[in-house]
């Protein structure tokens, strides 16, 4: 027998016998049987386990083997997947969308799992995301994610790297959205794109979700250790599926050979995620450094879901802020609180979640100086270099407003690296009061021959942010601003008079500007100068392009009223059709355009209809007149060659009426073809438009005038004629300028004499001798009615008369074709043509007679 046994033995029968021989009442009775336990307990403990085993009842023992084997398996199983392949391959089903991979592992209890050396990245809508940390671990409810709720009462995280940057958008075989790139071996920080098309995406929604899986990722491997292979992998793919991804898989799970309706989204909610030591945080060019510690809670329910983001927290301290490669915060201190309330995705996209924000920023640190450059276009701008600067703030925000007493701080060296040697002009500073209102001021250095300056002192009326127009501020606001500063954008001037909807200044500017503002109106005196932008102005169907100044100004009348005006001036400029810009038929020097609106109630934000605009220029060259061919019917009437100049001025009423103005062109040599007629000559257009509408493009013609000089032709004798002149004058005439372009009026014309008119009727030389005479009687003045549309030209009831003789004609022109009738008389002498195809046919009896039979063209 074993020497355990014998004493176990020997404590037994010891106890025994104290007990039957010795029973001894009162103090030492109760202190025998103490010892007697004690010795009975000792020797239970002494046991073999084998028979303390055996010892346990037999409805104890089994439920124990099986918890035993069970928390064995789960062990061995737990870590195996946790630091085999076989983890990540169960968990990264769709790589582009979501992938995890992880270094060491250890889970030692259902729900609880340390993960070292940890990558995570993912794609959202129009994003993708990244984050490494050097250990985390957390808990996870086993019960819940049999309902698809994945809750984690605590994740902790440490040595934290994470960022986001704009997804690459390159389809996949199958046509899926852009996915993001292959994970990463070594942590890296990425970054975010910040621009509008982001802002608008459902990027804060699908970020959540991603970050979401991320934290729920270990505990997902830890479920899967824990139940059969087929819940573990049910369990995983949500985790690591995005929601775009679920709906595109959704059609699937509906096919026929699985016609179950498709299972509930997942929840997913994580009550605090605790993360020390963060590293880096990037947001495209923004980059922010130091020693960081984050508290976040988040509810997320995937498939475009509610999303809310519980009262978070995070600080930086000894904080290096970067904005590409330009530092801008140097040991710094960063605090940031922010809370967002539950809302569907819908509800709230891009900067209209802000509206459902609570939150609270404080900065302190050094910043970078400034420095003035010139690019090498010649443009100024302010660029960051090595200073030292001050920020020190605190902006409290509530649902879509500042809160009182956020303030902010800044104040900066500036440098002006222009000048030879760069100099340092002094101090920037800048302050962010708010109050019941928001009070801005800003102040730098202002030297004669400054290359940028500004100088501003504004109050924004209440605390409400504008958050998808900042022009909503300005009815808000009072102050000046005084500054020489390069703008990035013009376009809102023009926009200052909205009924000018056909000017635009593009790309960025030089600005001098002096500006008084009163809620949001210009006050008298205000002034602001661009010496160089480029302007287009599009004018009934063509575009005006040009290198241009802008001065606006405001002045007041003897009634104090505003009067806002603008004058752009392009020193060299280009016109062109408007479905071919890029073809310009003009080149010209200074245009002039000048923007006047009328003394009522005038202000920043919108100017009525009462803008009044006044277009000249003067001797534009046209190097090729046959441009204009596309406005006169080519087939009867057409410019073959020759060059010219265009001269216009054109008053321009509010709704777009031209209330008067003209068009000028004037050419010397021109080459023309009129009804199959060659002609060579000088031109004079003077066409007057008047009550006209720019938008229908209808005009008045009346007292137009086109005058042809120094003409030249083949006349009815078939002799060439040379210094042949003609002036006609449109009266009440209208003309529609849209396509197709028609003409119709009255004509008066004074004309060298009658060769040309002959010539339209008889080029085969069998006109009558006297009938030649006629042709060179002299001057003649001629009355008649005029129709063009399209390719018809209608000459109508004209009458040309001196005091020797008389003509009458009809004329119609039409593709290819002539047809009409003329009646000639001269004394007692008459002879009518009737022309058909082309072909005259003489009426030398009863002439008047037959010509008055002939119906009028135009009735």
């Amino acid at each position: 027998m074993r020497l355990c046994d014998a004493i176990a033995l020997l404590a037994v029968r010891l106890c025994s016998h104290m007990a039957g021989t010795h029973r001894t009442h009162g103090p030492l009775g109760t202190l025998r049987g103490a010892a007697c336990a004690v010795l009975k307990e000792a020797a239970v403990m002494t046991m073999p386990v084998r028979a303390r085993w055996r010892a346990l009842p037999r409805a104890l023992r089994w439920p124990l083997v099986v918890v035993i084997a069970l928390y064995a398996g789960y062990l061995l199983l737990g870590n195996l997947l946790l630091n085999t392949p076989l983890g990540p391959a169960g968990l990264n089903r769709k790589p582009d969308s979501f992938a995890m991979h992880w270094g060491p592992g250890l889970t030692w209890w259902p729900g609880r799992v340390m993960l070292w050396d940890v990558h995570l990245q993912g794609r959202s809508t129009g994003n993708r995301w990244s984050v490494s940390a050097q250990r985390m671990s957390g808990q996870i409810q086993m019960l819940p994610l049999l309902h698809r709720q994945l809750l984690v009462p605590e994740l902790h995280v440490h040595g934290v790297r994470a960022g986001l940057q704009s997804a690459t958008s390159t389809p996949d075989a199958v046509g899926a959205p852009p996915v993001a790139a292959v994970v990463q071996t070594q942590p890296a920080a990425t970054t975010l794109d910040a621009s509008s098309d982001a802002a608008e995406s459902n990027a804060p929604e699908e970020t959540a979700a991603n970050a979401a899986r991320a934290a729920a990722t270990p505990a997902t491997a830890t479920a899967e250790t824990s139940a059969a292979t087929a819940a573990a992998a049910e369990r995983a793919k949500p985790t690591a599926t995005s929601p775009s991804d679920q709906a595109r898989n959704r059609p699937a799970a509906n096919a026929p050979a699985n016609p179950h309706p498709a299972a509930p989204a997942w929840t997913l909610q994580f009550d605090r995620i605790d993360a020390a030591q963060v590293h880096t945080l990037s947001l495209r060019q923004l980059r922010i450094e130091g020693d960081g510690r984050l508290q976040l809670g988040l509810f997320k329910q995937l498939r475009g879901g509610p999303m809310e983001l519980f009262p978070s927290r995070a600080v930086f301290d000894n904080a290096r802020v970067h904005w590409g490669k330009s530092e801008l915060l140097r040991n710094g201190q960063l605090r940031l609180e922010a809370s967002i309330a539950r809302h569907a995705p819908a509800q709230a996209r891009g900067l209209a979640l802000l509206q459902l924000t609570d939150a609270l920023v404080a900065v302190h640190g050094d910043t970078a100086a400034l420095d003035v450059t010139r690019t090498a276009q010649g443009r100024h701008t302010v660029v960051a270099r090595p200073g030292k600067g001050r920020a020190d703030g605190e902006l409290r925000w509530t649902r879509g407003a500042l809160q009182a007493g956020s303030q902010l701080h800044w104040r900066a060296p500036l440098h002006d690296s222009t000048r030879t040697p760069a100099a340092l002009l002094g101090e920037l500073a800048a302050q962010l009061q708010v109050d019941d209102a928001m009070r801005l001021t800003v102040s730098m250095p202002e030297p004669a021959d400054a290359g940028l300056t500004l100088d501003a002192d504004l109050r924004v009326e209440g605390r409400q942010l504008p958050l998808h127009s900042i022009r909503d501020l300005l009815p808000r606001t009072s102050g000046h601003a005084r500054l020489h500063w390069q703008l990035a954008s013009l376009s809102w001037i023009p926009a200052l008079f909205p009924d000018v909807d056909w000017l635009t200044l593009e790309g960025d500017g030089l600005v001098d500007a002096d500006l008084r503002i009163a809620r949001g109106q210009l006050g008298a005196g205000s002034r602001l100068q661009v010496p160089h932008v480029r302007a287009h102005v599009g004018v009934m169907g063509h575009a005006i392009d040009g290198q241009a100044s802008a001065d606006l100004r405001v002045d007041a009348d003897a009634n104090s009223q505003l009067l806002p005006a603008l004058a752009l001036q392009m020193q060299q400029f280009s016109i062109a059709h408007g479905d071919a810009p890029t073809r310009p038929f003009v080149q010209g020097h200074d245009l002039r355009l000048d923007l006047q609106t009328r003394a009522d109630a005038r202000n920043l934000a919108t100017l009525r209809d009462a803008t009044r605009a006044h277009l000249t220029f003067a001797n534009a060259r046209v190097p090729d007149l046959r441009a204009y061919n596309r406005y006169l019917p080519q087939q009867q009437l057409r410019f073959d060659g020759g060059n010219g100049v265009l001269s216009g001025d054109l008053q321009i009423e509010p709704g777009g009426r031209i209330g008067k103005g003209g068009l000028r062109l004037g050419a010397r040599a021109a080459r023309l073809q009129f009804a199959g007629l060659a002609l060579r000559g000088d031109v004079d257009a003077d066409l007057r438009l008047q009550r006209g509408d720019l938008r229908a493009e209808n005009f008045r013609l009346d007292a137009s005038t086109v005058q042809l000089r120094n003409v030249g032709f083949t006349g009815p004798d078939g002799r060439r004629r040379d210094g042949w002149w003609a002036r006609i004058v449109l009266d009440d005439t209208r003309m529609q300028w849209r396509q197709p372009i028609g003409v119709d009026g009255r004509v008066r014309i004074q004309m060298h004499d009658l060769a040309f008119l002959m010539a339209l009727y008889a080029r085969d030389r069998s006109i009558p001798d006297w009938m030649l005479r006629l042709v060179d009687a002299g001057q003649a003045q001629v009355t008649g009615r005029v129709r063009w549309q399209g390719n018809t030209v209608i000459v109508d009831r004209l009458q040309a008369r001196n005091d020797r003789f008389q003509v009458d004609a009809r004329l119609r022109l039409q593709g290819t074709q002539r047809s009409g009738s003329l009646l000639a008389r001269w004394g007692v002498l008459s002879a009518a043509i009737g022309l058909h195809n082309d072909t005259p046919d003489w009426h030398l009896r009863r002439a008047p007679e037959w010509y008055q039979a002939q119906p009028d063209l135009i009735r």
